[in-house]
């Protein structure tokens, strides 16, 4: 992590030990409390969760992390995405955002309600047409317009087109699917 990250600024990079001492940190967490039981047999986790959550951040550029605040932001979406996506329930959702949030503080000295001004977090790369790159997309109206826009031109083309609603819950799942 601390290779990938000397690209960026010093303050930035700083934050490198940190993110593989939470994302440690969240793992151990998630493997002691998160056990697999016959309705749960899927709550495995392995140290190739480790290497998720750091690939999904290997995929910013200079462009997608301005600040310390920036990088924390992607940590803490990629640990939602590699670890959060598998649990089933409410309750478990639940639990998981205090362990996240407990693991900012502690590793990053930083609170959840302050780094990030928008919920959900959403991060792609297809918002920007130009020069796309993998970046935090708080506007989720723009997001849900762009793909409304790629489901038009789908539309257009294919033999059979899709009738998809794009509530915020389909933008979400759609930009997790596209983004690794």
């Amino acid at each position: 992590m601390t290779w990938f990250l000397n690209k960026f600024p010093n303050q930035v990079s700083a934050i490198g030990p940190s993110i593989v001492t939470g994302t440690i940190a969240i793992y151990n967490s998630i493997s002691a409390e998160m056990l697999p039981t016959p309705s749960k047999s899927h709550y495995t986790f392995n140290l190739r969760d480790l290497s998720k959550v750091h690939q999904g951040i290997c995929l910013c550029t200079r462009e997608s992390l301005f600040s310390p605040d920036d990088i924390v932001k992607c940590w803490a979406h990629e640990c939602q995405r590699v670890f959060q996506d598998r649990l089933i329930n409410a309750e478990d959702h639940a639990w998981f955002d205090q362990t996240l949030k407990k693991t900012m503080e502690e590793n990053f000295n930083k609170q959840w309600k302050l780094v990030v001004k928008k919920e959900p977090l959403i991060f792609g790369d297809f918002v920007e047409g130009k020069t796309p790159f993998y970046q935090e997309m708080q506007d989720h109206d723009k997001v849900k317009d762009v793909l409304q826009s790629y489901l038009m031109d789908y539309n257009q083309t294919a033999k059979r087109g899709m009738e998809l609603v794009l509530f915020l819950s389909a933008v979400q799942h759609v930009c997790r699917i596209a983004s690794h």
